[in-house]
């Protein structure tokens, strides 16, 4: 003979499994609206800006100590455009600077970028800012020797 205790049992009530389904539901939207929301602000700040990316190789300062030549790397995906360089003493002062530039670098390309009248003492610090138009900024510390 056959043993029917093990069909007498009582299963979820049809309440407990509405609210378990609401509460999947919902966890599941709450899930889709984080991922989509957290795509929308990637996409929406992740245009040229973050693609932009300038390195400055090297520096060089001529023998009378008036002008300072940048030899600066475009590594980002898109073509960068200079628009200033300044130098900047430990004290936080701009000692020398070449605003709109409007140079053009290319992906994967150097260019040199010059300031001309720089005061420079030997043996200090200074830092080196290269900005492009849409914001990205390079620095490069260098000690006058």
């Amino acid at each position: 003979m056959r043993n029917y205790k093990k069909l007498n049992r009582k299963g979820v009530s049809p309440v407990i499994a509405t609210l378990l389904l609401i509460l999947i539901a919902v966890a599941a939207a709450v899930l889709v609206y984080m991922w989509v929301t957290g795509y929308v602000r990637t996409t929406a700040t992740g245009g040229e800006e973050m693609a932009e990316r300038i390195k400055i190789e090297a520096v060089s300062v001529s023998s009378d100590s008036s002008s300072l030549t940048a030899y600066v790397r475009n590594v980002g995906d898109v073509t960068a455009t200079i628009d200033a360089i300044y130098v900047i003493d430990r004290s936080g002062s701009i000692v020398g600077s070449s605003p709109n530039l409007s140079s053009e670098v290319s992906v994967g390309s150097v260019t040199t970028v010059t300031v001309n009248g720089v005061t420079l003492t030997r043996g200090q610090h200074y830092t080196l800012r290269v900005v492009t138009k849409s914001g990205v900024e390079a620095s490069y510390v260098f000690r006058m020797q």
